[in-house]
Protein backbone atom coordinates (compact mmCIF):
# COMPACT_ATOMS: atom_id res chain seq x y z
CA UNK A 1 0.00 0.00 0.00
CA UNK A 2 2.53 2.37 0.63
CA UNK A 3 3.40 2.51 -3.33
CA UNK A 4 -0.41 3.16 -4.26
CA UNK A 5 -0.20 5.70 -1.57
CA UNK A 6 2.90 7.49 -3.01
CA UNK A 7 1.97 7.15 -6.60
CA UNK A 8 -1.87 8.46 -6.40
CA UNK A 9 -0.17 11.46 -4.24
CA UNK A 10 2.47 12.02 -6.37
CA UNK A 11 0.39 12.10 -9.59
CA UNK A 12 -2.53 13.68 -8.24
CA UNK A 13 -1.17 16.57 -6.61
CA UNK A 14 2.92 17.19 -6.44
CA UNK A 15 3.28 16.72 -10.73
CA UNK A 16 0.45 18.83 -12.28
CA UNK A 17 1.34 22.10 -9.53
CA UNK A 18 4.79 21.29 -10.11
CA UNK A 19 4.87 20.72 -13.72
CA UNK A 20 1.70 20.49 -15.94
CA UNK A 21 -0.58 23.64 -14.71
CA UNK A 22 1.97 26.42 -14.99
CA UNK A 23 3.04 24.97 -18.76
CA UNK A 24 -0.37 24.19 -19.90
CA UNK A 25 -3.55 26.34 -20.88
CA UNK A 26 -6.51 25.04 -18.96
CA UNK A 27 -7.92 22.68 -21.79
CA UNK A 28 -4.62 20.93 -22.14
CA UNK A 29 -4.75 20.08 -17.60
CA UNK A 30 -8.49 19.23 -18.48
CA UNK A 31 -7.45 16.80 -21.17
CA UNK A 32 -5.06 15.44 -19.22
CA UNK A 33 -6.82 14.60 -16.11
CA UNK A 34 -9.56 12.95 -18.67
CA UNK A 35 -7.31 10.43 -20.14
CA UNK A 36 -5.29 9.67 -16.72
CA UNK A 37 -9.16 9.27 -15.44
CA UNK A 38 -10.42 6.84 -18.18
CA UNK A 39 -7.25 4.64 -18.22
CA UNK A 40 -8.06 4.48 -14.09
CA UNK A 41 -11.03 3.51 -15.01
CA UNK A 42 -9.96 0.99 -17.92
CA UNK A 43 -7.86 -0.59 -15.40
CA UNK A 44 -10.44 -0.82 -12.74
CA UNK A 45 -12.80 -3.14 -15.37
CA UNK A 46 -9.81 -5.10 -15.94
CA UNK A 47 -9.34 -6.04 -12.13
CA UNK A 48 -12.78 -6.39 -11.50
CA UNK A 49 -12.47 -9.37 -14.66
CA UNK A 50 -9.73 -10.88 -12.98
CA UNK A 51 -11.69 -10.95 -9.41
CA UNK A 52 -14.33 -12.50 -10.86
CA UNK A 53 -12.24 -15.61 -12.79
CA UNK A 54 -10.14 -16.03 -10.03
CA UNK A 55 -11.33 -14.85 -6.67
CA UNK A 56 -7.59 -15.80 -4.82
CA UNK A 57 -6.01 -13.74 -2.39
CA UNK A 58 -2.38 -12.58 -3.60
CA UNK A 59 -3.05 -9.30 -5.93
CA UNK A 60 -0.98 -9.35 -9.26
CA UNK A 61 1.54 -12.30 -7.97
CA UNK A 62 -1.15 -14.77 -8.33
CA UNK A 63 -3.26 -13.48 -11.61
CA UNK A 64 0.37 -13.52 -13.27
CA UNK A 65 0.91 -17.00 -11.54
CA UNK A 66 -2.47 -18.33 -12.89
CA UNK A 67 -2.56 -16.40 -16.26
CA UNK A 68 1.69 -17.12 -17.37
CA UNK A 69 2.56 -19.63 -14.89
CA UNK A 70 5.34 -19.69 -12.23
CA UNK A 71 8.16 -18.05 -13.87
CA UNK A 72 6.40 -15.01 -14.90
CA UNK A 73 4.94 -14.87 -11.60
CA UNK A 74 8.15 -14.94 -10.02
CA UNK A 75 9.43 -12.17 -12.57
CA UNK A 76 6.27 -10.08 -11.60
CA UNK A 77 6.77 -10.65 -7.47
CA UNK A 78 10.32 -9.11 -8.57
CA UNK A 79 8.96 -6.21 -10.43
CA UNK A 80 6.45 -5.20 -8.12
CA UNK A 81 9.53 -5.23 -5.08
CA UNK A 82 11.99 -3.31 -7.04
CA UNK A 83 9.04 -0.77 -7.53
CA UNK A 84 8.18 -0.31 -4.16
CA UNK A 85 11.72 -0.02 -3.32
CA UNK A 86 12.31 2.89 -5.89
CA UNK A 87 9.27 4.69 -5.32
CA UNK A 88 10.67 4.55 -1.85
CA UNK A 89 13.99 5.73 -2.61
CA UNK A 90 12.45 8.58 -5.64
CA UNK A 91 10.01 9.93 -3.03
CA UNK A 92 12.92 10.35 -0.28
CA UNK A 93 15.19 12.25 -2.90
CA UNK A 94 12.20 14.07 -3.91
CA UNK A 95 11.52 15.30 -0.34
CA UNK A 96 15.03 16.07 1.05
CA UNK A 97 15.39 18.34 -2.21
CA UNK A 98 11.79 20.08 -1.30
CA UNK A 99 13.56 20.46 1.95
CA UNK A 100 16.85 22.01 0.17
CA UNK A 101 15.11 24.32 -1.54
CA UNK A 102 12.61 25.40 1.54
CA UNK A 103 16.26 26.45 3.60
CA UNK A 104 17.67 28.09 0.65
CA UNK A 105 14.74 30.43 0.22
CA UNK A 106 14.13 31.20 3.92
Amino acid sequence: MPNLRQEVGWGCFVLPGDSFLPNADPVGTLLGFFVGASLICFMAICLSCMIKCAPVAGGTFAYAYIGFGPTAAFICGWALVISYIATEGIASVRSRQQRRRERICV
